[in-house]
């Protein structure tokens, strides 16, 4: 069985309610930083199989730290690589949450709960 057999059967009998598959290819890189030292990427080849040649290929490189970036989903490897949003990995880096804080999340009005009255008795 070849890979677009594979992909085909997952999609197919939707295994674990899976509507989309690809297969994977990971690569260790190492890549050139601004302030001239060296950082590893790893950066995933997605094949989406022959069914959709149009945006068969996606690539997402990957920084130890969090960073990342993907690129369009295009019909050959090397058209997918030269979309990547390589910039994405040269911003800041994401600031860690300060211990023994919490996240507060607010709801624009429309989208909180209502309070609920109490009954007087």
């Amino acid at each position: 069985m070849n890979t677009d057999d594979v992909l085909r059967l997952i999609r197919e009998r939707e295994f674990g309610r899976i509507n989309s598959a690809w297969h994977k290819t990971t690569f260790a890189c190492w890549r050139d930083t601004k302030g001239g030292g060296a950082e590893e990427v790893t950066i995933d080849v997605l094949d989406r199989g022959t069914e959709e040649p149009k945006r068969r290929f996606m690539c997402i490189a990957k920084l130890a730290d969090g960073r990342a970036c993907q690129s369009n989903p295009e019909a050959s490897i090397d058209v997918a690589l030269s979309t990547m949003h390589w910039g994405e990995l040269d911003q800041p880096r994401p600031r860690p949450f300060p211990k023994g804080k919490r996240a507060i999340l607010v709801l624009p009005k429309r989208d909180r709960p209502r309070a609920r009255r109490k009954k007087k008795k």
